[in-house]
């Protein structure tokens, strides 16, 4: 028999919503079992948005869930009982709802936020008070107005142009960017970009809703992780890094710094015979290699394989 602890906390909000218990029982069914029909509980909008881009991945159902998902292998165990798990409903301000699932004996916590009974991103509820704007390209949402400026947006929107040459989009593809926007979140902090996405980072592209979420007011290297799934379409969901960083660095540099730097790095460290493109072919020695050596690399060839292909 499975063991649940349900704990709704009421606090004195102005708006404050009720789920019955029933439906909370079918979406956490939903969730265990990764079920297609979980689209029945995710909010319209939020649902359209995740799927603006036709954006496909190999063996996800869920584009939606991406990221967030409870693991497939234990789907059996939960529903049977022999994994136990426990959920918390907590109401938040202005219908929105948080949902906790915790799986104690895999150390699993997964956090769902629910508007008017609806799944919705977190973003959703983190950015609800902040600044939005809207250009050609992009859908920004700006915590803290004093941090940005028409003189991002302008290099961000040359950005986008600059990359579409390179990645040969068509004109519609060009026009579908400007129909659906691309959705850039800045944050004021690396607190707050946690607060809001879970990730210790500077800035993340969520693959889920084909989000940019950042502190940084020109995020070209996330960026360019959305643009090249937007021309793939259709693509697996793990990129072998040594393309996915590489392209990413080749064109929108690192942590701050240019890409031409980034590509001066790697010069060096290939002509100092530092370090080897060959040893990185390995995703595994890829990820075990320190990022201030395999991203100029990866970031060098992947650069060259692309002027070859010009």
């Amino acid at each position: 028999m499975k063991i649940i602890f349900f704990l709704l906390l009421f606090f004195p909000f102005a708006y404050t919503q009720t789920i019955s218990n029933h439906r909370i029982d079918k979406i956490i069914t939903l969730l265990i079992t990764n079920s297609p029909d979980i689209s029945n509980y995710i909010n319209a909008d939020e649902l359209q948005i995740a799927n603006r881009f036709g954006i496909e991945y190999e063996g996800i159902e869920n584009k939606f869930l991406i990221a967030n998902e409870i693991p497939k292998e234990f789907t059996n165990d939960l529903l049977n009982g022999k994994i136990k798990y426990e959920y918390k409903l907590e109401s938040l301000e202005e219908n929105f709802s948080l949902l906790t699932i915790t799986i104690p004996t895999l150390n699993l916590k997964s956090e769902y936020f629910l508007k008017d009974s609806f799944l919705v991103a977190s973003t959703n509820y983190h950015s609800r008070n902040w600044k939005t704007i809207t250009t050609d390209y992009f859908q920004f949402f700006v915590s803290d107005e004093t941090l940005f400026n028409d003189y991002s947006i302008n290099l961000l929107e040359n950005f986008i142009n600059r990359m579409s040459e390179i990645l040969s989009f068509t004109v519609e593809e060009r026009n579908k960017l400007k129909e659906n926007k691309i959705f850039y979140f800045l944050c004021r902090d690396e607190e707050e970009i946690q607060k809001v996405t879970g990730f210790a980072t500077r800035g993340i592209f969520i693959l889920a809703q084909d989000y940019v979420i950042t502190t940084y007011n020109t995020h070209y290297h996330e960026l360019l992780h959305f643009l090249i799934n937007y021309k793939l379409r259709k693509l697996p969901l793990y990129t072998h890094p040594f393309l996915q960083e590489g392209f990413a660095v080749a064109f929108g540099g690192r942590g701050g710094l240019e890409a031409h730097t980034i590509s001066e790095m790697g010069v060096f460290l290939i002509k100092s015979g530092f370090a080897n493109y060959k040893e990185l072919l390995s995703k595994l020695d890829f990820q075990k290699t320190d990022a201030s050596i395999s991203y100029p690399i990866s970031g060098l060839y992947t650069e060259f394989l692309i002027k070859i292909l010009e």
